[in-house]
């Protein structure tokens, strides 16, 4: 059993949201920088085009064997997928290139 602390679920649900917003911001934006539509990044990585498009949505959570594999279709380093991504970034916007 894990020490009960005030605060801390919230905390703990707070840091995994902002996160997930973060990495699936990146992953978002890596893939427009490459005009690669969420198919081909599905077909290439062999992730569903629903997950994916979750992930860059900050809605759904990728183990780690998924994030290495669409880092490795995109090219980049894992690190990338974590780093605060750009000012403003804003993957729920209505124009994304699907």
């Amino acid at each position: 059993m894990y020490p009960s602390h005030p605060g801390l679920h919230a905390t703990v649900a707070a840091a995994a949201r902002d996160l997930r917003g973060r990495i699936g911001g990146n992953l978002h934006a890596l893939r427009l920088a490459r005009r690669m539509k969420l198919e081909k990044l599905s077909r290439l990585s062999g992730l569903s085009v629903g997950i994916i498009d979750e992930i860059e949505l900050g809605r759904g959570s990728a183990d780690l064997h998924a994030m290495l594999r669409l880092c490795a279709v995109l090219d980049v380093p894992f690190e990338t997928a974590l780093a605060p991504g750009p000012a403003g970034h804003n993957p729920d916007k209505k124009h994304r290139y699907r």
